[in-house]
């Protein structure tokens, strides 16, 4: 049988745990087509190694099977949360391969909600009659099969792990972002008062200049295409402003990038990531994106 993995919108190279949202998914591929050398293997803008993502339409063509880790796919349609230019650009990208899923058994690694069988059969592939489509889900396996990444954190040497300290048996943690209400600082503000809850507060925002936070957040929220994207910015000053506030120690403040852009050939490159993480903490109220530590006060 001939399989290829397809990551149909943003690229892929995998390298191992804790470097993708999939890599529990990718993980376990590596290992099962390690055990199954009968079939044979390709691959369509994802790599494993040194070598960078490609996107060839003929490894879709040539397939038996597509599988497809599917991240956000549901931001393609509908409720616009991408950015024109590069949904253009993707969309150019599927004209391109659309064709080649005629009569092709797919299989979808699911970790959003949002991407469903039909979502994939009526807008990603309309038109185009698969052989079938199947779905592994996230939650088909007991715990989740993104528990593994608490396998791989408990050996990595994280200096984020070195903050925390090990006093607390109870802490809370909070990944994603808030689908009612706008006021961020006031959900800082209730996890500060819970004293069994949160040695070390980790966050980060979407980044403006202080000069332009409100013209921002006014422009963003008026925008329909934002009902489900960001709908806060913030300056280091602003976070500065909450810490002082709320009494938190801001031990750690950074911009991330300069610049960035999924599938440019330079983000492969260790120095072009050294010189945007060195700009961003010069700069981190840069337009882009800020990350803070801040910790609660012993007192």
């Amino acid at each position: 049988m001939k399989i290829t993995i397809a990551r149909i919108r943003s690229n892929v190279k995998y390298n191992g745990p804790l470097e993708t949202v999939l890599d529990s998914f990718f993980e376990n591929y590596v290992k099962w087509m390690k055990a199954n050398p009968q079939h044979e293997y390709d691959t369509y803008n994802v790599s494993f190694g040194k070598d960078r993502p490609k996107r060839t339409p003929e490894t879709i063509e040539w397939a038996d099977v597509i599988v497809i880790p599917s991240d956000s796919e549901f931001r393609y349609h509908g409720e616009l949360q991408m950015n024109p230019k590069d949904l253009d650009k993707s969309e150019k990208h599927m004209e391109t391969i659309r064709p080649y899923f005629e009569d092709k058994k797919v299989i979808m690694w699911r970790s959003d909600r949002g991407d469903t069988e039909e979502l994939y059969r009526t807008e990603t592939l309309k038109g185009v009659n698969l052989k079938s489509f199947h779905t592994i889900d996230e939650i088909d396996f007991s715990g989740n099969i993104h528990g593994m990444k608490y396998h791989f954190i408990q050996t990595l040497k994280n200096p984020l792990a070195d903050l925390m300290g090990t006093e607390k048996t109870v802490d809370f943690a909070y990944w994603g972002r808030m689908k009612h209400g706008h006021d961020r600082e006031k959900t800082i503000r209730q996890i500060y008062r819970d004293k069994d809850m949160s040695t070390v507060l980790v966050g980060g925002f979407p980044s403006v200049p202080h000069w332009c936070e409100k013209f921002r957040e006014s422009k963003i929220r008026k925008n329909p295409h934002f009902v489900r994207g960001h709908v806060s910015v913030f300056s280091s000053t602003r976070i500065k402003k909450i810490a002082k506030n709320n009494r938190l120690q801001l031990e750690f403040i950074s911009g991330a990038y300069f610049m960035r852009s999924s599938g440019f050939f330079l983000e492969d490159y260790a120095w072009w990531l050294r010189i945007n993480l060195l700009f961003g903490a010069l700069f981190p109220s840069w337009p882009g994106e800020i990350y803070w530590i801040m910790r609660k006060s012993s007192k």
